[in-house]
């Protein structure tokens, strides 16, 4: 069954290697990616895409999109990946 999951995250949390590992880890899982810029959602197919994406919001929040089977692994990868930030939360 097909889950869907969102959560706000501080774009300054985005470095290379955490985009690279998220990127990852939703290439291997059942899900897609999207994220939320200037009102206008992107599908997430390539690194390149995440990377670029990244660097040119000018929003200080990114929302992130995940759905997909294994939406609830990658909720797991990325409550780990946020530990230290205590104000985030899943939607």
């Amino acid at each position: 069954m097909k889950k869907i999951l969102s959560i706000k995250i501080p774009i300054h949390f985005f470095t290379f290697k955490r985009s690279v590992s998220l990127f990852d880890v939703m290439k291997k899982s059942k899900s897609q990616l999207y994220m939320l810029n200037n009102g206008i959602y992107e599908k997430m197919t390539k690194r390149s895409k995440l990377i670029s994406f990244l660097l040119n919001t000018k929003d200080e929040d990114v929302l992130i999109v995940i759905e997909g089977e294994d939406a609830s692994n990658i909720q797991h990868h990325l409550q780990k990946w946020l530990k230290p930030v205590s104000h985030i939360s899943f939607g």
